[in-house]
């Protein structure tokens, strides 16, 4: 936006450089992107950073003549955080008055979205909904990806985050520092920025799929060399198939995540939707292999420490940013197994090769079940978050 502003103001023009395809898109793309916890949707590197600085809005929003787009930018003017002191962006924010020059801004003008969905099917294939745009603790938000093979991705294809009562319930973790890892991993003999199947890049958790909010399986027919049994596979493209985003009362994303896990199961179909506005279900229709049962893993990220098993259901515990208690239940049911409920401390398995100094800042714990589908049979589970028992 900087070279944009630069040329238009010289030249008189930007070189239809703001005409190239899906550039006019970017602004309402990062204003989805950052949900009701301030958390933007931590897919691939792209990491959970609160609060940030988009400096680049501003121009967007003179450009398009939309102030709607500066939603999270007034939010953090308001809390005196725009930047954060800390910040190296600080050094930016002269060019704000440049960008908005020309620009009247009227607030009263500021009209949101009105459709809850948006949907991006490029490179990556994500989906954001939100039920609203006041930021506050009875928005609901959701996000989901497919997954693909590119040098900045993650094993996290099918995974989701989640914002209900002002907090993120399911979370991505913040990126390892690439600088560090580059590094470790010359020093164990391999490179941080490899993506075969078997590079150490799935050995450091944060990439791994075991650390996201998706489905891991423990048991394969072999087929593909792994550096862990329940890894994805790398290079595997998974897709949205299908979404429904004209009913607010239930909006949803299906993804087939099939390739992802062709070693373990004969079919894997992920839908997570929005119910009625309020809670969040994800139903996983997955085949096993005639020749093997399929032993899986449900498994959920959370930044909740206060989490317990409580009969039918896992109970999960946060305090908002006013010092309020938040809860969460996680339920699971199977057409024809019973998935048991379970929770797993944020720690890399002890089952992998030891790597210390590897996985720093792991925080919260993960929530879930497992569950064992026979042979060849069809099994549909459905897991739901909710604030109601």
């Amino acid at each position: 936006t900087i070279l944009l502003k630069m040329l238009d103001r010289i030249f008189g023009n930007m070189a239809s450089l703001e005409k190239t395809t899906g550039f006019d898109k970017t602004a309402e793309y990062m204003l989805y992107m950052v949900g009701p916890s301030g958390m933007d949707f931590s897919y691939a590197d792209g990491g959970a950073g609160k609060e940030r600085a988009l400096f680049p809005m501003w121009w967007f929003a003179a450009w398009q003549n939309n102030p709607a787009l500066l939603l999270n930018e007034l939010k953090m003017l308001d809390k005196s955080k725009y930047p954060e002191p800390s910040s190296s962006d600080s050094r930016l924010l002269p060019i704000v008055p440049c960008y908005i020059k020309d620009f009247k801004f009227d607030a009263s003008s500021m009209k949101y979205p009105d459709k809850p969905l948006w949907v991006g099917q490029g490179v990556s294939h994500i989906a954001i909904c939100r039920t609203g745009w006041s930021m506050g603790p009875e928005d609901r938000y959701f996000a989901v990806k497919g997954h693909e093979k590119i040098g900045h991705g993650h094993m996290d294809g099918g995974s989701f985050v989640f914002d209900a009562l002002g907090v993120r319930w399911s979370q991505d973790y913040q990126r390892p520092n690439y600088a560090d890892m580059e590094v470790k991993t010359a020093a164990a003999g391999g490179s941080v920025w490899d993506i075969f199947q078997t590079a150490l890049r799935w050995d450091i958790f944060k990439y791994n799929n075991y650390s996201h909010s998706t489905i891991s399986f423990l048991t394969n027919d072999g087929s593909v060399t792994k550096l862990h049994p329940t890894d994805q596979i790398a290079d595997a493209v998974a897709h949205i198939t299908n979404y429904n985003g004209d009913d607010m009362n239930n909006v949803s994303v299906t993804l087939d995540l099939t390739p992802l896990y062709k070693d373990a199961a004969a079919s894997v179909v992920r839908t997570v939707s929005l119910k009625n506005r309020k809670y969040l279900e994800i139903r996983d229709e997955i085949q096993a292999e005639s020749g093997f049962n399929a032993s899986m893993q449900w498994r959920m990220n959370t930044p909740a420490t206060d989490v317990a098993v409580s009969g039918n259901s896992i109970r999960m515990t946060q305090t908002d940013a006013a010092m309020a208690q938040k809860t969460m239940y996680l339920k699971a049911s199977g057409s024809t197994v019973t998935p048991s409920l379970a929770v797993w401390p944020a720690e890399r398995p002890s089952s992998w090769t030891p790597r210390p100094g590897w996985d720093s800042g792991l925080s919260g714990c993960f929530v879930g079940w497992e569950a064992v589908i026979p042979a060849g049979k069809s099994v549909t589970f459905t897991t739901v978050l909710t604030p109601e028992l």
